[in-house]
């Protein structure tokens, strides 16, 4: 069975080798989906921040109707658990509606801004654009699936003995609500997982199909290095969100799971992009040092036979020293610098918060160990 995220530019390629290629392309592309949400934001026009608020508010006046119309707002005010946590998951789906819309958006910024420079015609760069954005069903919905089975089992990671997850009876109705908002808030970020990864790849095969590249001029890198910083700021707000459960007892484990799933999909949109920069710039070296070998071969025979050495390929020293220029250039367009400064970030949600719950008791048992 054929990757999702590799559909499009494995139907692509295919054009260049085969005359039915352009029409088992369409059928190809005609079993990808696109997410109900996507479709619906797309139809109204909106911005994905805009979208994620609207949910977000609609949750909340929901919420917030049901509450009232049980007359729980006072006791849910006294004991506001379970209304707190209800609350950040309804930011969580509204966090998870944007960014899920934002990758494939930004996606389509990078076709946009590359594709005068792609070696495809005309068909191929429109079946591109119609990719974008849509992805295969069977693993759109088993990313969807595995979210929220996961989450549905959440409370065995919480470290909580008041609550009763598994005990129908013993829910209250703000308890009920969180369980039933849970499996979206697993659905959610399943997906949004999936198509980040997706369009991370798609858009790293973008790059394959380059005309041409310079090893010392990489204009063109821009709108891939915007993508994959795009994605890694999605995981920062995704984590941000997701750190806001660290205020209530229990939660750590949990927590610390998805901040670790989130990292790893930072880690993807912000590398997987760049993969395809990274094999042609490899390519790009090969070429030209195999090219510095037989100038330099060149050189060498002429010297030991004692002739000039053409002119055509430059003198010995200069040979070297452009060599050795082409071999200083690194085969990942971002540095390890760049990683770890993107890491960094991520865990500064994660770092604020516990400043919040950890750092005032440590601060205090510090100040009396140096008052004793």
């Amino acid at each position: 069975m054929e990757h999702a995220d590799t559909e499009a530019s494995r139907a692509v390629a295919g054009l260049h080798s085969c005359p039915d290629a352009a029409a088992s392309g369409e059928r190809s592309t005609g079993r990808l989906v696109t997410p109900l949400a996507n479709r619906a934001i797309e139809a109204l026009s909106l911005r994905a921040e805009t979208a994620g608020l609207a949910v977000s508010a609609a949750l909340m006046a929901l919420l917030a109707a049901r509450e009232t119309w049980l007359a729980r707002m006072q006791v849910a005010l006294s004991h506001p658990r379970d209304l707190y946590v209800a609350v950040v998951e309804t930011l969580l789906i509204g966090y998870l509606v944007a960014a899920r819309m934002a990758a494939p958006r930004s996606g389509a910024a990078v076709l946009a801004a590359v594709e005068h420079a792609l070696d495809l015609s005309a068909a191929q760069r429109a079946q591109l654009r119609e990719s974008v954005g849509r992805y295969r069903r069977a693993r759109f919905l088993a990313a969807g699936a595995a979210g929220a089975v996961f989450a549905t089992l959440a409370p065995l990671l919480l470290r909580d003995a008041t609550g009763h997850p598994w005990t129908w009876a013993a829910w209250s109705p703000e308890f009920a609500w969180r369980r039933c908002l849970t499996p979206l808030v697993g659905w959610m970020f399943g997906t949004f997982i999936q198509v980040t990864i997706a369009e991370a790849r798609r858009t790293s095969d973008l790059a394959r199909h380059l005309n041409s590249i310079d090893l010392f001029e990489c204009d063109t890198l821009a709108p891939f290095t915007r993508f994959g910083l795009r994605t890694a700021l999605s995981a920062v707000g995704l984590l941000s969100v997701v750190a806001l459960l660290l205020t209530e007892t229990g939660f750590g484990l949990l927590v610390a799971f998805l901040a670790v799933v989130s990292a790893l999909s930072a880690a993807a949109g912000l590398l997987l992009p760049l993969r395809g920069w990274r094999d042609r710039i490899a390519d790009e070296k090969a070429r030209e040092l195999a090219c510095c070998r037989e100038a330099l071969r060149r050189a060498r025979d002429a010297l030991v036979e004692g002739r000039p050495i053409p002119t055509g390929h430059g003198r010995l020293a200069d040979i070297v020293a452009y060599r050795q220029l082409v071999e200083s250039v690194s085969e990942w367009p971002v540095d390890s610098d760049t990683v770890l400064r993107a890491g960094a970030y991520l865990l500064l949600p994660i770092a604020f918060w516990l400043s919040g719950t950890i750092a005032p008791d440590s601060l205090v048992s510090v100040a009396e160990i140096l008052a004793g």
